[in-house]
């Protein structure tokens, strides 16, 4: 590396010398001309610590190992430090950059903003250069909220302070689904124009042949009741073949008063209906066609009632989804969208797009504001998916919504930095991110940056920018530190807070290590392993992790070449996504003895430990074992109704090869899936307390083949949780057996799903009964001697060890 381009971006900083192997000192008030060998300047300032040092040094003796010791203080990072392969160490002589012992010193990505100047209404200006961009803002090491609509809830920061798309004209194309229980049921109140009797017609969806009911009929099953009459069972509604609702079944026919009246629809005999709208027409002849359907004569009076806007309802897994929109426009709610928030410079829409899983959030620009029609017009390479009614958002970089503390607005145009802070200005450190990456080694593969190492340091305030690889299913592609073509590198020890990327990024390299370390406070994610191998990230903790993007997880494996890795041991918490993903990841990779909590908080259909693959046969080799997984939430709403799909372990798509075992899976929604996947074994795990169903098994695509479940416990206490889902031809792709399963509030004997599965031929040995856990209320799933689980050959877990080892 270039010693003059130390110089130039990094105050105090050093990245590649050698001198006979001599351990060198770097500290913020060193100087070059000394010789970098004593911690601090003598007396007469003639030698003390170096400031920065030159590659020719190492030149000199490329046989001699290095290390770099860094005094307490902080080092103000102004450009992106560069390692090339001339950098490198080796096996026998590494170079080394440490903190000092007992020093912690700082790398700061960022720098504190002064001379502000109040201009009204408790707001503060400083001057910065025009050319300085950023999207973080950070006072006290607290992130700061860029101005934005809604404000922030403070009570609620992750469910409340959010907008929602209003619904579309009509309301056609919303569904409420998962109505499939016995006892489910939703109420409406109507206004009846005319006395008269009237046909009740349903538009719906129903695919039950495949399903635990083996019906292909609702006939009978559902009813409608009417002001607390006697129910009237609706007919005519046989399987579509879809779930997608686009038939009209003729339910039932009802004599109405005019007036105001109450009807209740309710799952008498469980079986599936997803449900988009009902009818009521005074016209026997009349029959709806097409959606929405042409009126019936004039003279006649007809009702339509969407479904998915009831007053009340009963169903622990209903899920409500409105009418459907395109990535590119919405309509708002009365009130809510200012139409001159499009011409506010750089304003940004942060949505939960539900078009696509509800997986994402999408940061979009505003095109235009159809004020006339209620229509926001957006556009930006992250405009994706579907937006539909109900979904959340907020209007963000707003200078005429900064109106709440802790918001700022930065006007380039200007070159002001406006800011509304928490408490007085003097008492805070304001600090804005100039970079965005720290270090980057750039080996390729024929020359690669090996055997370097940073120990000890703090890395903070760094930026983020929207080509970060976050955009849709992007999982991201930058980090704080980015080694590409790198070999036999280690990042240890080291604390990475409030930073905008990744804390590591290693994009084709090998055996690369980031151990013992603390990531907290991320905009993005932990750690990318990217068509990486053979290395290791182990013993670390990653907290509060997707502050700005959302589909994201605390350590992602991604490529066909990342094989051979090791994620053990890690504490990985508040993620608004995964905790551990695999993303078409490679062979051979273990990831064990994790402890995983309070995940997916603001994303659905997801999963605390994750794998898509998109090859339908190809088999990992890979292992989840030993892994402790709790309180997966998968959020995700319509409107101000929440809704949650989340499984501890999720093999997803064609996941294929993956041996889950011993690991212990608390409070997610689904328990476990093996979606369409080949050849995985679930083994001798416990799967507790899933809120809607224990296990899903859909037998995506037909593809499933060669599965195992055996000498798994699945445990729930609340009986409005339901026993799985099978799919269609199961008994000919999954081989189960010695399993327990136990829902202490229904006797599960007389649970359909459970006859289901033992009629296909599961579970012959297998049994229903108390598995005598230790102390359920602690989480204690320990069973207890003598419990019936044991009998079954199941292995009581070892879980003393997960977690970092320190």
């Amino acid at each position: 590396m270039d010693g003059r381009t130390c110089v130039a971006v990094v105050s105090g900083m050093v990245f590649a010398v050698a001198l006979h192997g001599a351990t060198l000192q770097v500290a913020p008030d060193g100087n070059d001309g000394w010789s970098g060998r004593l911690e601090a300047a003598n007396a007469a300032r003639t030698d003390g610590p170096l400031a920065s040092a030159v590659r020719r040094l190492r030149a000199a003796n490329p046989a001699e190992p290095v290390t770099v010791l860094f005094a307490d203080g902080v080092y103000e990072v102004a450009e992106t430090v560069v390692f090339t392969p001339e950098d490198s160490g080796t096996e026998a002589a590494p170079v080394r950059y440490a903190a000092r012992p007992g020093a912690h010193p700082v790398l700061r990505g960022g720098k504190r903003i002064t001379g502000w100047q109040p201009v009204g209404n408790g707001i503060y200006a400083a001057d910065v250069p025009k050319t300085w961009e950023f999207r973080q803002l950070f006072a006290d090491n607290q992130r700061q909220i860029r101005a934005r609509c809604p404000n922030v809830d403070p009570s609620d920061p992750l469910y409340k302070g959010f907008f929602h798309v209003a619904s579309t004209k009509g309301g056609w194309g919303g569904v409420v689904g998962c109505i499939h229980n016995r006892g489910d049921w939703l109420k409406y109140e109507v206004e009846v124009p005319a006395t008269g009797e009237y046909a009740f017609w349903l538009l719906y969806g129903a695919c039950n042949g495949g399903t635990e009911w083996q019906t292909f009929k609702m006939d009978g099953r559902t009813v409608l009741i009417v002001d607390d009459r006697e129910p009237l069972p609706l007919n005519d509604l046989p399987d579509t073949g879809s779930w997608a609702p686009k038939r009209w079944g003729h339910g039932t026919t009802v004599q109405l008063a005019q007036g105001k009246h109450t009807l209740v629809w309710q799952n008498l005999q469980g079986g599936g209906l997803n449900l988009d709208a009902f009818l009521l027409c005074n016209d026997p002849a009349w029959k709806p066609e097409g959606i929405p359907p042409a009126p019936p004569a004039a003279d006649r009076h007809w009702l339509c009632i969407q479904a998915e806007k009831p007053v009340a309802f009963q169903g622990k897994q209903m899920q409500f989804s409105e009418g459907g929109g395109t990535p590119k426009e919405f309509p708002y709610a009365t009130g809510e969208f200012k139409p001159e928030w499009a011409n506010a410079p750089g304003a940004e829409v942060h949505i939960f797009q539900s078009g696509q899983c509800r997986a994402f959030l999408e940061i979009l620009s505003i095109e235009s504001v159809d004020a006339a029609e209620q229509v926001v017009h957006v556009g930006g390479p992250e405009a994706r998916g579907d937006l539909r009614s109900g979904d959340r958002y907020f209007v963000e970089n707003l200078h005429s919504e900064l109106d709440s503390p802790g918001e700022w607005y930065l006007d380039r145009a200007q070159g002001q930095l406006f800011f509304l802070p928490p408490k007085p200005i003097d008492q805070l450190e304001v600090v804005a991110p100039v970079v965005s990456t720290l270090a980057q080694f750039t080996g390729d593969a024929t020359k690669q940056v090996e055997h370097v190492s940073f120990t000890g340091f703090t890395c903070q305030f760094t930026d983020l920018t929207l080509n970060d690889g976050c955009g849709g299913y992007g999982m991201g592609t930058r980090g704080v530190f980015e080694l590409t073509g790198s070999r036999d590198c280690t990042i240890a020890d080291c604390r990475f807070e409030n930073c905008g990327r990744y804390a590591l990024a290693a994009t084709r390299s090998s055996r690369i290590g980031f151990l013992r370390s603390t990531i907290t406070d991320s905009g993005e994610g932990g750690v990318l392993l990217i068509d990486a191998d053979h290395c290791e990230v182990s013993d670390c903790t990653m907290e509060r992790l997707g502050a700005i993007y959302k589909h994201i997880g605390g350590v992602v494996l991604t490529g066909h070449n990342a094989s051979d890795n090791v994620v053990a041991h890690n504490l990985i918490g508040d993620s608004s996504r995964y905790g551990i993903s695999c993303k078409n990841a490679g062979f051979r990779n273990v990831i064990e003895a994790n402890a995983l909590h309070n995940l997916c908080t603001e994303t659905y259909d997801t999963g605390g430990i994750e794998v898509t693959q998109g090859n339908r046969t190809e088999r990992s080799d890979s292992i989840i074992r030993g892994n402790l997984v709790t309180d997966i939430v998968g959020y995700s709403s319509v409107g101000d109704k929440p809704m949650r799909m989340s499984w501890g372990i999720y093999l997803d798509s064609f996941a294929g090869g993956y041996t889950v075992e011993n690991n212990l899976c608390l409070r997610s929604s689904h328990g476990v899936m093996i979606q369409g996947g080949q050849g995985n074994i679930l083994r001798n795990n416990i799967f507790a307390e899933s809120r809607t169903f224990a296990l899903t098994f859909p037998n995506f695509s037909g593809n499933c083949k060669d599965n195992v479940c055996e000498r798994n416990i699945f445990f729930w206490r609340d009986p409005g949780s339901r026993f799985g889902t099978m799919g269609k031809d199961l008994e000919k792709t999954l081989t189960a057996d010695r399993n327990l399963f136990f829902c202490a509030g229904r006797d599960l004997t007389q649970d359909d799903a459970w006859q289901n599965w033992r009629k296909r031929g599961f579970d012959g040995n297998g049994v229903v009964a108390d598995p005598q856990f230790r102390d359920v209320a602690q989480d204690d799933y320990a069973p207890l001697p003598g419990s019936p689980a044991l009998a079954l050959g199941f292995q009581p877990l070892d879980l003393s060890q997960v977690g970092p080892r320190r």
